[in-house]
C-alpha cells in the first residue's frame, strides 16, 4: 500500500511535498461481524518507521501509537449510548464502529497536530498551502497530476 501512495501520490505531487505519518501498530476492526473481521497484522515500530521513511516522513513528522483503540470521550451524556453499543451486532450500532471512528478522527487530529508543529517550527509560521490526507490502508491506483495542475483558488 505504501508503495502505491509513494509512487502515485507523493512522487506525483512533487517537488514541494512534506510527508507526515500518524499511525498505530495494532489494527482494530470497525465491524463486529465475522465475515468482515479482517485486520492488518500487528506491525513493529521499526517496520512502520521504514514505511514512513519510504513515503518521506521521518523524525518529528512521524507519530506511532500502540493502538488499536483511541480513547472515547468521557462524558456522562454518552454512558447510555456506550452501554447500548456493547452488545450490538450491527456495524454502525457497535462499539467496534465507535472505536474505529474515534481512531480515524484521532489520527486526523494527530496528523494535523504534527502539521501545525511543523508550521510553527521549521516553517517559521508559514502555513502549508495544501494538505492532502490519506488513510494508511488506502491504495492509490492511479497517479495524481503534478500539483501545479490543480487550481486551489477559493471561489
Amino acid at each position: 500500500v505504501h508503495c502505491s501512495q509513494k509512487e502515485n501520490l507523493v512522487d506525483a505531487l512533487r517537488p514541494d511535498v512534506t510527508t507526515f505519518a500518524h499511525v498505530t501498530r495494532r489494527d482494530a476492526r470497525g465491524d463486529p461481524n465475522p465475515q468482515f473481521a479482517g485486520t492488518f497484522e500487528e506491525a513493529s515500530e521499526a517496520a512502520l518507521r521504514e514505511a514512513a521513511e519510504h513515503l518521506g516522513a521521518s523524525g518529528a513528522r512521524v507519530k506511532i501509537l500502540e493502538g488499536p483503540n483511541a480513547e472515547l470521550p468521557r462524558c456522562e451524556s454518552y454512558a447510555e449510548n456506550y452501554a447500548a453499543r456493547k452488545g450490538a451486532k450491527g456495524h454502525v450500532e457497535s462499539m467496534e464502529h465507535l472505536y474505529s471512528l474515534a481512531g480515524q478522527l484521532s489520527h486526523r487530529e494527530g496528523c494535523m497536530s504534527l502539521i501545525r508543529q511543523e508550521e510553527r517550527g521549521r516553517r517559521k509560521g508559514k502555513q502549508f498551502q495544501v494538505v492532502v490526507m490519506i488513510r494508511a490502508d488506502i491504495t492509490v491506483y492511479f497517479s495524481f497530476k503534478p500539483i501545479c495542475m490543480y487550481g486551489f483558488a477559493k471561489p
